[in-house]
């Protein structure tokens, strides 16, 4: 989830998140809200009900694992399948290693 908005570079609403991760939008929600009770994302209310998530200061300062891996689906050339089984892949990695590395830093 934390490479969708690295590598969407602005605010996102949780039905967009979803979409790209394609998952349903309340367990878009529900990751979203779990990440920001643990600072890595903030979010707004923009209108009746919509709100745009965005990476907070700290997770943007910290970088995220995935990002140099993104570089690499160019390398694929015109195999579009190839680029997005790489870019599924590659996010999901990456929040593998959030996650692990959340943990880490809870326990300790």
């Amino acid at each position: 989830m934390i490479a969708v908005l690295i590598e969407r570079d602005e605010p996102l609403t949780g039905k967009e998140v979803g979409e790209v991760l394609g998952i349903s939008n309340r367990s878009a929600l529900d990751k979203l809200n779990s990440l920001e009770e643990k600072g890595n994302v903030e979010r707004k209310k923009v209108g009746a009900g919509a709100v745009v998530w965005w990476l907070s200061d700290e997770q943007r300062a910290r970088g995220g694992p995935v990002g140099p891996l993104f570089d690499l689906v160019g390398l694929f050339g015109d195999d579009d399948e190839a680029a997005e089984r790489s870019r599924k892949r590659s996010e999901e990695w990456g929040e593998e290693f959030d996650q692990q590395m959340m943990s880490g830093i809870d326990e300790a």
